[in-house]
C-alpha cells in the first residue's frame, strides 16, 4: 500500500479501517503500524467522522411516518389550489388602461414630429403654398 492509496481510502471510507474494502484492510493495518504519520492522519479523520456523525440529527422513523401520514391525509382531504392564468405581459392587456397616458404622450410626440417635418419642408422651399402642398401631400389618385 502506498501513502496516496492510504489517504484516498481514508477520505472515501473514513477512519474506521473495518469499513474499508476487505482486501485492503490488512495492508492498511500494516501501513498504519509502520508509519506514525498515518496514525495521526487517522486520528484527525476520526475527529472529523465524530463531528460529522454528531452534526446529523437523530430522527425517529416512527415520527417520520406519523408526519407523512398527517401530511398525506390532509392533502387527500383537500384539492390542490388552482392557479389563475396570468398573461406574460399583464400591463399590455386590452382591459387594462395603464397604457393610455403613455400612448397619448407617444401620439402627441408623433404629431409634433410630423408638424415639425412639414414646417421644415414648407419653410425650406421658395414655392407658393398651394404648389408645395399639392407636390408634397397630395396623393396621386390618377386622372
Amino acid at each position: 500500500m502506498t501513502e496516496q492509496e492510504f489517504q484516498r481510502l481514508m477520505i472515501i471510507y473514513g477512519a474506521d479501517i473495518g469499513r474499508w474494502p476487505t482486501g485492503r484492510q490488512a495492508a492498511a493495518e500494516k501501513w498504519k503500524d509502520a508509519h506514525p504519520e498515518a496514525r495521526s492522519a487517522l486520528r484527525r479523520t476520526e475527529e472529523m467522522d465524530r463531528l460529522l456523525k454528531d452534526a446529523a440529527p437523530l430522527i425517529d422513523p416512527m415520527r417520520v411516518e406519523r408526519l407523512l401520514d398527517a401530511v398525506l391525509g390532509e392533502a387527500a382531504g383537500r384539492s390542490l389550489p388552482r392557479r389563475r392564468f396570468r398573461p406574460a405581459f399583464p400591463r399590455f392587456v386590452w382591459p387594462q388602461w395603464s397604457w393610455a397616458p403613455r400612448g397619448a404622450v407617444y401620439l402627441g410626440l408623433f404629431i409634433l414630429g410630423c408638424a415639425a417635418n412639414l414646417a421644415v419642408r414648407f419653410l425650406a422651399t421658395d414655392t407658393p403654398f398651394d404648389l408645395w402642398f399639392s407636390g408634397n401631400l397630395s396623393l396621386p389618385l390618377g386622372g
